[in-house]
Order: structure tokens, then sequence, then C-alpha cells
């Protein structure tokens, strides 16, 4: 077993595809600095290939990209995968293909929500995955726990985005609370998670951390922490999924059949 004091090397991708960086890749970094042990790094990505709108079928299409991701990840040295999207794209996918490690950022915070208080709301820009979100929810067996899943009105995710990266930020941040503090008063949520992982780390960024005291959960801090966690329970004891059933690993020789280029 490899001693828990080792550099951590983590590595995150975005859901689309792309070749530049990211404004919201600065964001994760500063967080990085400030939550993670020392001698932890992050690096990011996007997809080889992908599409930037995820409906039924762009989404089982960004999934093997997702999966392609993460099996590079591995054989290039990486000791855990991050899915930096709060659909967690992939993520039972890539836990029966890697051996490392593998984050779903949106069910690390639903977890870490969950105890933090008796009920959690979901807050979008989104309106069409709302149920999508409800579904991930239900599939983490943490929908009795769910208070609510609102959408923030008079934006959409594009918005969002446009907004955030042209000195906006301001703009979003009270939109999105406004819907937070309606969600603690009216629906009874306390815990609160922003399904979409640029966002939740822009509101920390800017001091955002509780709304009408209750706790926002950033999807990037939660994912980066349990990253950390379970490589050092794979180290320190080898830990780490069961294949037998929903992670069950492809038969052997799967990877020759049809290569991945890494």
């Amino acid at each position: 077993m490899m001693p828990n004091n080792q550099p951590i090397k983590i590595r995150l991708s975005d859901p689309v595809a792309g070749d530049n960086p990211l404004p919201h890749w600065q964001w994760y970094q500063q967080i990085v600095a400030k939550i993670c042990r020392p001698g932890t790094t992050l690096d990011t990505v996007c997809l080889k290939k992908g599409y930037s709108n995820l409906t039924p079928y762009t989404t089982a299409y960004n999934t093997v990209s997702m999966v392609q991701r993460g099996y590079e990840s591995e054989r290039n040295g990486y000791d855990a995968f991050i899915i930096g999207c709060a659909t967690d794209l992939g993520v039972s996918e890539c836990r029966a293909v890697l051996n490392i490690p593998v984050i779903g950022a949106a069910e690390a915070a639903i977890l870490l929500a969950s105890t933090f208080g008796n009920k959690f709301s979901i807050i979008t820009a989104n309106s069409k995955i709302c149920v999508m979100l409800r579904n991930l929810v239900r599939n983490y067996g943490f929908l009795d726990r769910l208070a609510s899943v609102r959408v923030v009105p008079n934006l959409t995710t594009n918005l969002v985005f446009e907004m955030m990266y042209t000195g906006k930020q301001k703009e979003v941040i009270d939109l999105m609370t406004a819907q937070m503090a309606k969600a603690v008063n009216e629906d009874g949520a306390e815990a609160l998670v922003v399904a979409c992982m640029p966002t939740s780390s822009m509101l920390t960024n800017h001091g955002v951390h509780t709304v009408e005291g209750a706790p926002i959960i950033d999807l990037f801090s939660a994912a980066v922490k349990s990253a950390e966690t379970q490589v050092h329970l794979k180290r320190a004891y080898g830990l780490g999924v069961c294949k037998r059933s929903i992670y069950l690993a492809p038969n052997p020789g799967w990877e020759k059949e049809i290569p991945i280029d890494v």
C-alpha cells in the first residue's frame, strides 16, 4: 500500500468537448488552494469529442467520451477522476471500467447535504433538467430528504455562463440566492445545492456559503474532498467500489476489441 503522505493527482473532465481552457477552471484552482491537503493537485480537461447540449442521445454519446477520458486519466497516472457536471454523466460506467476512485459531483454534494440538515433543495437555471435531477436523487436513495428542485426564473444555462464570464457574477449570485431563500423559507430546506459546478464554485469564491442559515454545498468542494478521502482509503486499505452488480467490470480484453486512444 502507498503511504498517505504521498501527493494526490486528481483529474476533472467537463462534460462537453473543447481544446481551450475554460474561465471557471481558475475558480477550481482557487478552491483547491484553500481546502486540499498539501501535495494535492488538480488538472482539468474537456472531452475529446462531445455535444454541447445534453439530451438523452447526446448524453449517451458524451458518456462514452467521459469514460474514455477517465480511462486515459488512470493510464496517465492520476489517482482519482472527477466528473465535472451536476448530472454525474457516466459515473457508473466510469466506475465499472476504472480502478481509481471516480467521483460524481452531484452524488458527493447530496451525501454531504444530507448530513448538514434534515432536507436539502437543489437550485438550477435549467428547467429541462428538473425531472432528471429528481431522478438522480431518487437513484442515490435520498428522495425523502429532497425538499425541492427550484428553477431560477429569467435565467438559462447559456445565459448564466455568459453573465459569469462577462463580469455580471453579482447579478447571478443575487438571482440564485433569492431562489435559495425561497427554498429555505417556503420548502423547508436546511441545505442547498446548486446544480452546476462552475456556478457553484463561483458562489464559493465570492464567499457565499449560507443563505438564511442553510449551508450551500459546493459541488466542486464536495467532489475534490471526496476524491482525496477515497484515494486515502484505497492507499491505506485497498478499498474501492464493488464490481459485482451496478459497477460490473467488462470482460477481459474489452479494451483490445475497441482500443481507446490515450
